[in-house]
């Protein structure tokens, strides 16, 4: 968890590092091992390191080409950046480094803004290209690694927490009562829209292109396709072929030249990650976050799922770790967790917030189920007033939508 920070400057007035620096002291925890600041003409850009890939100098960001034509900051992994390297040396660029910040650096050298679409992992980045004085501002496909914007008539600004837009001389504070209104009445955010008045969370694959008058072109480079389906699958086949992805995808994630552990709960998600990457390495570690239901009875007393994770922690040969909450301990640790989160989530944040505090003792890198059980339909309770719903149609049309049984 890298963070990135900066701003874009109209009318040519240069960029000034010491507004960059204070960008990136508000962002300091997502990145203790280093400190990068690049100016070159209205173009102000940060960057604090949490080294996963390369952990020398070699790898550190802001990053630019050898011709000083092409700068990057950048925040995440990329999954298949060997492969990309070697298509990239087949075309005759050498590299410095082993980190996957340079062969994005040299892919976008090479292909232009195409390289997204080639981008196989979680990434938010800022590139500016000199040769023609364009900026880039981009997410991954999912939208896994945050990035915040700000646009004004007179400065674009950019990072990867709202903070450190905050720190910005040209942002004014302001509260969007649109984007409070929404929360209140469906307890998360639908657009990309945020609490902070003017602060826009840029969309999963959308690409901002700036000018050095700010102008600014926008498009989406990836978007979901469920036209080219395969009728004739057998449900064998499907069931091989879903393993398959799955493994490569928890092998792929695995890359990195730091310790890697794995969240494991008592669910199919975590569970199910944990089994293919104890296969992976000699000993996985895991982590559970517990409940203290010593007061509890009934079907309250299922939310600590401890006994769950320690049978599979057991099966895997996991060296494994847990952590118990009390009652009192969201209290407590709900002014951090407002702090980090910044826009307000429902749902599992703040175990998360304790759960994560305790991997960081023993890894860097952790993996997470997070979504699987939404992914297959593991919450029955969702989805059974809907279940004989074959298509679209029938989803809208039926009673049991409403509730008329």
């Amino acid at each position: 968890m890298c963070g990135i920070a900066g701003f874009l400057n109209s009318n040519n007035m240069p960029a000034d590092a010491s507004v960059v620096k204070s960008m990136l002291e508000k962002i300091k925890h997502r990145g203790p091992d280093g400190e990068g600041v690049y100016c070159k003409h209205h173009i102000g850009m940060g960057h604090k390191r949490l080294a996963i890939l390369d952990l020398t100098a070699a790898g550190a960001q802001p990053m630019t080409s050898e011709d000083e034509m092409v700068t990057i900051t950048y925040n995440g992994e990329i999954y298949n950046f060997k492969e990309l390297r070697n298509d990239l040396v087949k075309l005759g660029y050498t590299f410095k480094s082993r980190s996957d910040t340079e062969v994005i650096l040299k892919g976008f050298q090479a292909w232009g803004t195409a390289v997204f679409e080639k981008l196989n992992g979680m990434f938010a980045l800022g590139i500016y290209d000199a040769r023609n004085r364009q900026f880039y501002l981009t997410r991954d496909r999912y939208g896994i690694k945050p990035l915040y914007v700000y646009i004004s008539n007179n400065t674009i600004v950019f990072g990867s927490e709202v903070k450190a837009i905050l720190a910005h001389p040209a942002y004014q504070f302001g509260i969007n009562f649109e984007a409070l209104n929404e929360y209140f009445t469906f307890q998360n955010l639908f657009r990309f829209h945020t609490l902070f008045k003017g602060v826009q969370l840029l969309a999963p694959a959308r690409v901002l292109q700036f000018d050095p008058e700010l102008k600014m072109k926008e498009w989406t480079y990836w978007d979901y396709n469920f036209t080219d389906t395969d009728e004739t699958i057998d449900e064998e086949t499907a069931k091989e072929e879903t393993f398959r992805l799955f493994s490569q995808a928890v092998e792929r994630q695995m890359v990195a030249d730091v310790r890697v552990g794995s969240y494991l709960s008592g669910g199919m998600d975590s569970g199910s990650i944990t089994s293919v990457a104890s296969g992976l390495v000699k000993r996985l570690v895991t982590f559970t976050c517990g409940f203290d239901m010593s007061a509890t009875t009934g079907r309250e007393a299922n939310f600590d799922e401890r006994r769950d994770a320690e049978l599979m922690a057991s099966l895997f040969k996991t060296e494994h770790y847990e952590q118990v909450l009390n009652s009192n301990d969201l209290s407590w640790a709900l002014p951090q967790l407002v702090w980090h989160l910044e826009d307000l989530r429902v749902g599992m944040s703040y175990p998360n917030y304790y759960i994560s505090g305790l991997a960081s003792k023993f890894v860097k890198v952790c993996l997470s189920g997070a979504g699987g059980d939404e992914l297959y339909g593991g919450y029955p309770w969702r989805y059974y007033r809907v279940s004989g719903s074959v298509d679209k149609e029938a989803y809208f049309k039926s009673t049991t939508v409403f509730g008329k049984d």
